[in-house]
């Protein structure tokens, strides 16, 4: 997967988490979370972090990590 692939698929994550979290952030902020989600969703769900796969199955494991990160950067707030 190229890097402006990687990028818009993180974008898109991101933006979704930020939906189904109801976390307000900028583009620069979804694209960190996606692509950050992608790599902690893969390493959750026992994907490989790098290789092939549909796009369909890197979008929803990314949307995962993301979500997770949301949830984790709430946690560490309220402390």
């Amino acid at each position: 997967m190229g890097l402006i692939a990687c990028v818009l698929t993180g974008a898109i994550a991101g933006w979704l988490a930020g939906r189904i979290m109801h976390s307000r952030g900028g583009l620069c902020r979804n694209i960190l979370l996606g692509t950050l989600g992608g790599a902690l969703g893969a390493c959750l769900l026992g994907r490989p972090c790098i290789g092939g796969g549909m796009i369909l199955i890197r979008l929803l494991t990314a949307t995962v990590g993301a979500c997770v990160l949301i949830l984790l950067v709430r946690l560490c707030r309220r402390c």
